[in-house]
């Protein structure tokens, strides 16, 4: 209403009026046609449906139209680009196809596996079934394919790799990239990196630990910790919204100066009555509860679970639509710091909490600091199409994360899927990777995963386990599963006799037992399927 008001349109209305001129308008129609007597359209594979109906209505009789595009890369469907164009194209127009399949910027190795992997969609024009991208730049280097039993130790790995690339091969920092589904993959390099001195950057986004919801838990994380925080206090004293304005924090502020206080001692003696002083006392009742809450040493996520509690802050996001569960999902992520900082280190519960918190903050004044040209990529495949980069590590390879979970009902969104595979391997210049976790904290909570079936359409490719161990992929078994014969370095040997979300039970030789252990703790591990 707006846009009406102040008129005014966005891009979504010039389109429509525009089709809609040259539908009911034939002078006006005829008019662009004699315009236009060749139309040449680039990217052809990312035109929507309104797109495609205005280019039919301003080509003339005669047909002179010629498209550039590569339906193999139609990847955003979510803005409304539609494959069926392609398709609907060659039949509507009767077009010759050529068809380029020399390539200019990977080598042959690592084209190969884009070929056998966008071979596996059947909705591609017979045409394109031959495409089969070759290059003049030799074989090149074998992409890898590595499989890891946490999702810590694929960051690990990877950021090892990367030092290894940047000082034995004297790549650049910012020839590489990493490459994942979806942004909230990515926390786990940002970790990693962070801690190894790895430069690196948000390619079309921001940091996880500098997003606003992220933000604001850290400050309710703080507080948990103890009031004299009065950096965190004002961030967070109106979040979500309890009607307290920017004049009375002053007033708060003031208060505590004078007094020599903390912020929330300093709301007893502000001489305010009404709903804001209710709500100010709301507030500071909430954080009272946190500090006790975490005085009795509750699991670390726990505390987080307490402060949206008590908070409503998933109720507060959830107003935003869909962004704001995606904002929620990024809290949710939150957790797998605390889970692991409750297995690192040691102390009471605000302790480690502390030390969770300052080494955050650690993290991020470095990236502030340290923002330089030559750093490593990391990003989703939509942001760094039409990039290259000589060496591309695609991770988090798992079934209900790429292809993602959401997809597996639809063969068109599957196929989709596999088309973004296909648009990450293509980057790759020189060095390709494939990684996935057998276990991989999704949202906060631990998941059990098994392989991509991207990896296994790659066809004979060899996968290296984290042990060293060699096996094929169309016979690997990276689940747990009942009866799975497993190895504890303490325990021993073992058989999988229950398996919960985060615990499986074991029950070893008689004088262990049956114990219940965390999925991925780093001293349990799957035997071969051939050892004794």
């Amino acid at each position: 209403q707006k846009l009406i008001d102040n008129n005014l349109c966005d891009f979504d209305d010039l389109l429509l009026y525009t089709k809609q001129i040259l539908e009911k308008h034939p002078k006006i129609r005829t008019y662009y046609q004699n315009q236009f007597e060749y139309i040449l359209v680039d990217e052809f594979q990312d035109t929507d449906l309104i797109q495609y109906q205005i280019l039919k209505l301003l080509t003339n009789q005669q047909k002179n139209i010629f498209v550039v595009g590569d339906p193999d890369q139609s990847i955003y469907s979510f803005r409304g680009a539609r494959y069926e164009n392609n398709n609907a194209f060659i039949k509507e127009y009767n077009a010759k196809v050529l068809v380029l399949d020399d390539n200019y910027r990977s080598t042959n190795l690592i084209l190969e596996k884009a070929n056998r992997l966008i071979n596996h969609n059947l909705d591609r024009h017979p045409s394109h079934k031959g495409k089969n991208l070759k290059s003049e730049l030799g074989q090149g280097n074998a992409p890898v394919f590595r499989s890891f039993e946490r999702d810590i130790d694929e960051a690990v790995w990877v950021a090892n790799e990367i030092s290894d690339l940047y000082k034995k091969a004297k790549y650049q920092l910012k020839d590489i990239a990493v490459l994942y589904r979806s942004n909230y993959l990515g926390r786990i390099f940002e970790e990693v990196f962070a801690r190894r001195g790895i430069s690196y950057i948000i390619y079309g986004g921001i940091s996880f630990f500098e997003r606003r919801e992220v933000k604001d838990m850290l400050a309710y994380l703080r507080l948990a910790i103890s009031s004299d925080y009065n950096f965190y206090f004002k961030r967070i004293v109106n979040v979500p919204k309890r009607k307290i304005g920017p004049v009375t924090i002053e007033k708060i502020e003031e208060i505590a100066k004078y007094y020599q206080i903390n912020n929330l001692e300093a709301i007893s003696k502000l001489n305010l009555s009404g709903q804001t002083m209710s709500n100010l006392n709301d507030f500071k009742e909430i954080i009272f509860s946190l500090q006790s809450f975490a005085d009795e040493n509750p699991k670390l996520p726990e505390i987080l679970d307490k402060i949206i509690s008590l908070t409503k802050y998933d109720e507060y996001l959830k107003l935003d639509g869909e962004e704001g569960l995606d904002r929620l999902r990024n809290v949710m992520e939150l957790k797998a710091i605390l889970y692991r900082g409750d297995y690192y280190y040691e102390g009471s519960a605000k302790t480690k909490l502390l030390s969770i918190l300052d080494e955050i903050s650690l993290m991020t004044d470095q990236d502030k600091n340290e923002m330089v040209e030559d750093s490593v990529i990391l990003s989703t495949y939509h942001q760094v199409k039409g990039l290259e980069f000589k060496a591309v590590f695609m991770v988090a390879m798992e079934e209900g994360v790429f292809p993602s979970k959401m997809s597996m009902d639809s063969i068109q969104e599957l196929e989709e899927e596999r088309r973004i595979a296909y648009v990450g391997i293509t980057r790759a210049k020189e060095k390709l990777y494939l990684l996935r976790a057998k276990t991989r904290y999704i949202y906060g909570n631990r998941q059990i995963t098994i392989s991509s079936r991207f990896f296994d359409e790659t066809k004979d490719i060899k996968i290296i386990n984290q042990d060293g161990l060699i096996k094929i992929a169309d016979d690997l078994d990276l689940s747990y599963n009942l009866g799975d014969k497993v190895f504890h370095d303490i325990f021993g040997q073992g058989i999988i006799v229950a398996i919960e979300p985060e615990i499986v039970t074991i029950a070893f030789k008689q004088e262990f037992g049956i114990k219940k252990v965390i999925i991925g703790h780093p001293a349990l591990h799957i035997k071969p399927n051939d050892s004794n």
